[in-house]
């Protein structure tokens, strides 16, 4: 799959990641449940990953697959 993205559409998406990983961090700290704590490491390891992804990308266009 291939997303074109305004420049607007980027600053946003980056912005909601950012919010969201921050958000996955706090639940991190605050849980003692084992499987929780790896799904939750595995999502902000991805989020982490699109983001930098993003960040590297000089056009504004992004493949999944």
């Amino acid at each position: 799959m291939q997303i074109d993205l305004s420049e607007s559409d980027v600053l946003i998406l980056k912005e909601a990641l950012s919010v969201h990983m921050s958000e996955i961090q706090s639940e991190l700290v605050r849980t003692d449940d084992r499987q929780y704590r790896e799904y939750l490491r595995s999502q902000l390891f991805q989020l982490e990953s699109i983001l930098l992804r993003m960040e590297g990308s000089p056009a504004k266009q992004f493949k999944t697959g």
